[in-house]
């Protein structure tokens, strides 16, 4: 039996992979979880600038609930997208994973920037009358 098409099976008798994968309700619940979670970014990051910051320190959930997607997996697609979307507007990400939270530090100003002011500070510093 050289010919296994002989046997007749029903093409639509094993679901299409591409359905598993491009599960449009799985990518709509990432999707809006991402988008929940650059919201809350987005605030956070105009209070820190109104008060003066540099930088914004926060944290960003380490538990999905999507179903049929592993928390591994949503972590994954979910953090990727938040670091993209926040290096696509230019900002500086660092993002620190652990058992218990996801500790996420935005920076605004460049390296070169950084060092801008620090030049600027020991320029200060080095004409500064010494107190008597």
């Amino acid at each position: 039996m050289d010919n296994l098409n002989s046997l007749n099976i029903k093409p639509d008798i094993l679901i299409h992979s591409n359905n598993l994968r491009n599960n449009n309700s799985q990518k709509r619940k990432l999707k809006e979880i991402a988008t929940e979670i650059l919201k809350t970014i987005n605030d956070e990051l105009h209070k820190v600038y109104l008060d003066g910051g540099k930088e914004l320190n926060t944290q960003i959930p380490i538990t999905f609930d999507v179903s049929g997607v592993r928390n591994k997996d949503c972590q994954r697609i979910i953090w990727s997208t938040v670091i993209n979307e926040l290096e696509k507007q230019k900002y500086r990400v660092t993002l620190e994973p652990t058992n218990k939270c996801c500790k996420l530090e935005i920076k605004w100003f460049s390296k070169e920037d950084e060092r801008e002011i620090e030049k600027q500070i020991s320029i200060i510093k080095s004409h500064m009358k010494k107190p008597t």
